[in-house]
């Protein structure tokens, strides 16, 4: 009974010692170094039935562009939008985007996963692909 309680206080023990956690903190560079490496497209209808297609390219010294095509019957309708992009906190989870037009657009939650960028801009949940990536 005695070896049987201390063999179970035993494994307790090494099972608790691997359920350390570590800190993986996301620096500046990093984060902007995942978010920089390829452009970002989003395949989507709007709240009318247009086929659009949106393009983010960030670029590390802070500028970057978008490119917003609509699909409307018969012809296609491009525009580009530059802009400025600054991380909005220490946490490297928002990004201010203010484009030539002053107007300012806050991305907010940002996660980059190997291929993925999603979150809120605007308000609105966005989810874009790369297919590119190096």
């Amino acid at each position: 009974m005695k070896f049987t309680r201390m063999f179970f206080l035993l494994i307790t023990v090494c099972l608790l010692s691997n359920c350390e956690t570590t800190d993986e903190t996301v620096d500046g560079s990093t984060a902007t170094y995942y978010l920089c490496r390829t452009q970002w497209e989003s395949l989507f209808t709007d709240n009318i039935g247009v086929k659009c297609k949106q393009e983010f390219s960030f670029n590390k010294d802070g500028t970057g562009v978008e490119l917003f095509t609509a699909y409307k019957l018969s012809q296609t309708e491009t525009n580009e939008y530059s802009f400025n992009w600054s991380w909005a906190s220490g946490y490297f989870d928002s990004i201010i985007i203010t484009y030539s037009t002053n107007n300012r657009v806050l991305f907010d939650n940002v996660r980059v996963e190997y291929s993925v960028l999603t979150g809120y801009l605007d308000g609105n949940y966005v989810n874009f692909s790369s297919d590119g990536l190096p």
